[in-house]
């Protein structure tokens, strides 16, 4: 088996068949292809979709939400292939992505984990596909503070400290999204699968710190290119998603940097963050600017970075 897909889904049925549509036709580009579905506990047609519109797909279901790692690990473990895919629900394949990825990592055996060119529906590159791991400094400025959507500093603050690479070019880079990323099977046997004590994002910013520790480069490969709707199952629990992104970066610190950094992360957090977010939304909302709701759910996110707590993605 050359090549396994690994998709992990929560209630996005509309979007996972278009998903699978796309690798489907590709399905003669390699030798050997299988692919796995890990449901999440979905309440729409998922399940059933698979089942009757894809019998070629080798489906796993989950009685509850498990949360991207564990999913992603479970197809893992059950995969046989050379080299193995990790994918969103919420993806399109373009034609000969996993040729060109796979043939990329044959003739480079430094590589360990790669990454496409990810594009949004309109078009743009997404520069999430290919980033700079994330450090305190760059938490503190981009994300706890407001110079990341401060005019002409804003830009050049992403730039220097998230995103400093050339999209048109195939280079070696600190890390690649976790929605479309290929790995070796002898990086996956060296280095391990996901930690599975992230429950929701991080695990693949962690996969790829690992990965370089262990003497593997991550490489992005433009020549590859996948669609990307982006966040569609975490929109449907905001608040949810936002706290456990939070924690979750707390974990990446906390096994990348040690405690003496997670702990740093935390209280910056707590300590600068959460006033933004309060004084931004109650400003917001006075001006008319967003709704009540709105404003209801980033307080309720305020308050979950607060208590500290991760919460269910189930509601």
């Amino acid at each position: 088996m050359e090549l396994s897909v690994i998709i992990v889904s929560w209630n996005v049925a509309n979007l996972l068949a278009d998903c699978l549509r796309s690798i489907q036709i590709q399905q003669n580009t390699i030798r050997g292809l299988e692919v796995f579905v890990v449901d999440n506990a979905s309440s729409d047609n998922t399940v059933e979709l698979v089942l009757d519109q894809f019998p070629w797909v080798r489906l796993i279901t989950n009685p509850e939400n498990r949360g991207f790692a564990v999913a992603n690990n479970q197809g893992i473990i059950q995969a046989t292939g050379d080299y193995v895919m990790l994918l969103n629900p919420d993806t399109v394949v373009i034609p000969n992505c996993f040729r060109v990825m796979i043939d990329f990592l044959k003739n480079s055996p430094q590589i360990g984990l790669a990454g496409p060119r990810l594009v949004s529906p309109n078009g743009d590159v997404q520069a999430t596909c290919a980033r700079r791991l994330p450090t305190l400094a760059s938490e503190l400025w981009l994300v706890a503070l407001p110079g990341g959507n401060l005019p002409v500093i804003g830009p050049y603050l992403r730039r220097k400290l998230a995103y400093p690479y050339d999209y048109r070019l195939s280079q070696p880079v600190e890390a690649v999204l976790g929605a479309a990323m290929l790995v070796r099977r002898m990086a996956l046997t060296t280095v391990g699968p996901l930690d599975e004590d992230f429950y929701y994002c991080g695990e693949d910013i962690e996969w790829c710190a690992r990965m370089r520790r262990a003497g593997w480069q991550v490489q992005y490969i433009p020549e590859a290119e996948v669609l990307h709707y982006s966040g569609q199952s975490q929109k449907q629990t905001r608040v949810a998603s936002a706290i456990n992104s939070t924690l979750s970066v707390y974990d990446y610190y906390l096994k990348v940097f040690g405690k003496e950094s997670a702990f740093v992360y935390k209280w910056i957090m707590r300590m600068v963050c959460i006033p933004k977010i309060l004084l931004i939304a109650g400003l917001r909302y006075l001006l008319g600017q967003i709704s009540a709701s709105e404003f209801q759910q980033r307080t309720r996110i305020a308050s979950g970075i607060l208590r500290w707590e991760k919460v269910s993605q189930t509601v």
